[in-house]
């Protein structure tokens, strides 16, 4: 059969009106693409923190109490540092109600010591903190040991000792030494029958700066 011209003209006109209202079968129209590129666009931008739909939040690692470095000791609720001034002392110990005497070295009035009741004592040279001597169970150092302590409480906190010699002083000891950048802590083993039942305890736990080691005998 043998299409006409106006046939075909007319054909023309009324396909490229169907083209501007209906979307060709298998195809999208220009504004539903649109649209579903700037849905797309905005999925991608999430903020950082932003959690998606049905997706479960990272909550943040819960806050963990400060190391204190160790050349700190502690006495109940107060802490104290080697190189630290003997006017801190003073002023912790005043503000505290703790009792303390503070014995001057001899030709000096800069190096001395403070006796603090029955449990430390803190040396002093040139009004800075050099030394402390633990004297019963009640100070600790920053990891907790304190005198009456176990080998294995000691080796649980601060591994294998670096060092070890034998100290004399009213009897001899097993010194385990742990030598740090800024302090030397020292824990002392009286040499006695191993059967008894405080045989493996600390006698005398030091703690020090460097320059001090070893410690053979007790300053005063």
């Amino acid at each position: 059969m043998k299409i006409r011209p106006a046939a075909v003209w007319a054909l023309t006109l009324f396909l490229s009106a169907c083209a501007g209202r209906t979307p060709i079968a298998g195809q999208s129209s220009p504004e539903i693409s649109a649209a579903s590129d700037a849905d797309v666009s905005q999925a991608g931008t999430r903020t950082a923190g932003e959690d998606s739909p049905g997706s479960e939040s990272v909550s943040e690692p819960p806050e963990t109490e400060p190391v204190l470095s160790d050349d700190t000791v502690i006495l109940g609720d107060l802490t104290f540092s080697l190189y630290e001034s003997r006017q801190d002392f003073a002023a912790k110990l005043t503000g505290a109600d703790i009792s303390y005497t503070y014995s001057a070295s001899p030709g000096s009035d800069s190096s001395g010591s403070y006796r603090i009741g029955q449990a430390l004592t803190a040396y002093f040279e040139n009004d800075v903190c050099v030394r402390f001597r633990f004297w019963n169970e009640t100070p600790q150092t920053s990891r907790g040991i304190r005198k009456g302590d176990s080998y294995a409480q000691m080796t649980k906190q601060y591994g294998e000792p670096h060092d070890q010699y034998t100290l004399h002083y009213k009897g001899e000891y097993d010194a385990y030494v742990y030598s740090f950048d800024d302090c030397v802590c020292e824990f002392g083993i009286a040499r006695t029958d191993r059967t008894e039942p405080d045989a493996d305890s600390f006698y005398n736990i030091d703690v020090y700066i460097p320059d001090l080691f070893p410690a053979y005998a007790d300053p005063d």
